[in-house]
């Protein structure tokens, strides 16, 4: 549903991308992109216009404390062990398979054994985890 059209100077696409300087397309695109609806009367108003011609600054803002969020959480993680960097936890992972791996093939097991741990083995290392 449309939204009511405000009082003030209302914009055509092709009004705004003329007085504004910016490809109709281009303006199109970002109107739509920020999820900007027209008014009852199929026009935008100069506060829509410019959000999607200079960006949305509150909407950036936003984005930005999200993300320093974020960054601060994985720090803090990592100071308090909780997150351990994902190529240790490999690095580890490789050397155990190795050493299990070595072990089985200089057992005194069957070749028939040996092969059957070793799938059940790889089957394990490529497991999604």
């Amino acid at each position: 549903m449309p939204k009511p059209a405000s009082r003030g100077q209302r914009w055509s696409i092709e009004a705004a991308a003329g007085d504004f300087h910016v490809d109709r397309k281009t303006l199109k695109n970002r109107i739509r992109s920020l999820g900007i609806e027209p008014g009852e009367d199929n026009k935008f108003s100069t506060w829509d216009i410019c959000r999607a011609r200079f960006g949305d600054y509150s909407g950036q803002r936003l984005r930005k404390l999200t993300a320093e969020g974020d960054l601060l959480e994985l720090e803090l993680g990592k100071e308090r062990k909780e997150m351990i960097p994902w190529k240790e936890v490999f690095s580890v992972y490789e050397n155990v398979f190795t050493a299990v791996k070595m072990k089985i093939l200089g057992s005194s097991l069957s070749e028939t054994e040996q092969d059957k741990i070793l799938n059940d083995l790889a089957d394990l290392k490529n497991a999604e985890f």
